[in-house]
């Protein structure tokens, strides 16, 4: 990944350690380091990840000021308003994929995804 990627590794582990609700259920929180918070370019890049073929059987929910939203709905997650500094609950249920699934959304949520230099990024600049 980068010469970052112990530094985000670790970050990950201290603010969203995945909380093992059942077997295929992970849940914990993360904090939104974009600047601008999650607004639709960032939501985005969490919607790409979280289709991709490997996770299509997931549930993922988004939680934050007490209000939930699908991972997979961009109009839901925009109303949950997750700004600069948000504490956001990630939590993803799926058949043997969901810890992979939970900690690369964590890990996205918690890194700048508007810095073209971000190495979750799947678009070339903004």
């Amino acid at each position: 990944m980068g010469k970052n990627a112990g530094v985000l590794k670790k970050k990950i582990a201290v603010l969203a350690p995945a909380v093992i609700l059942d077997n295929e259920t992970f849940s914990g929180f993360a904090v939104v380091e974009t600047p601008d918070g999650l607004h639709q370019r960032p939501l985005k890049e969490l919607i790409k990840y979280a289709n991709l073929e490997r996770y299509r059987d997931c549930t993922i929910a988004y939680e934050h000021n007490g209000c939930t939203a699908s991972g997979r709905s961009i109009t839901s997650m925009l109303f949950l308003a997750m700004g600069y500094g948000a504490k956001v609950r990630v939590s993803v249920n799926g058949n043997g994929v969901s810890r992979e699934c939970f900690e690369g959304l964590v890990a996205r949520i918690n890194s700048n995804l508007d810095d073209p230099k971000n190495p979750y990024l799947t678009y070339s600049g903004l």
